[in-house]
């Protein structure tokens, strides 16, 4: 019986590093991509503020990676791969009728949840209850998609339900 109080502070240490939710590891990169109906694992792109889907970088769009906040798990911030009139964007859920998915400024998030977003193994997620990831076709542009997001189902649309992960596709390198 001496040991026990030497192990109660272990096992309650234990217990109180198991969490609902995964945390996103501090310092790693990630991109996301969109897997769905004939959406094989297409990467998101910037474009003006939207996040876009598509095979390549159309000309108005920059390729990102994401990376956690330093002071949020749960705020992902974009960073250009190449040259960019923007150094960093925070990702975004609109919180309004628009249901967009986009990039913002740190001093710009009045009506935007910014501090929603988890990863469970490659999957990406939110803290929005009933949250359902489309990929919308943009008019006159075979290919290239708006991400947006519903509470509410969209089928009968033509949105594309997707799901969001951190991995790309594993046909880019067996079919490269």
């Amino acid at each position: 019986m001496r040991w026990l109080p030497s192990i109660l502070p272990l096992a309650f240490a234990a217990f109180g590093c198991v969490s609902a939710h995964p945390l996103n590891q501090r310092g790693m990169e990630y991109k996301i991509y969109a897997y769905g109906a004939n959406i094989g694992g297409l990467e998101v792109y910037y474009s003006d503020g939207v996040a876009m889907i598509s095979e390549s970088t159309e000309s108005d769009e920059t390729s990102i990676y994401l990376t956690t906040s330093d002071s949020d798990v749960y705020t992902w911030v974009a960073h250009p791969d190449a040259s960019a009139a923007w150094t960093t964007k925070l990702l975004y859920m609109a919180n309004s009728g628009t249901n967009e998915v986009g990039f913002t400024s740190s001093d710009s998030t009045s009506g935007k949840l910014t501090d929603v977003w988890w990863t469970y193994g490659n999957y990406v997620m939110v803290n929005v209850e009933s949250a359902i990831f489309y990929a919308e076709p943009v008019s006159g542009s075979s290919g290239v998609y708006t991400l947006s997001w519903s509470n509410v189902d969209q089928s009968g649309t033509e949105k594309v339900l997707v799901t969001l992960r951190t991995i790309a596709p594993s046909t880019d390198s067996v079919l490269s």
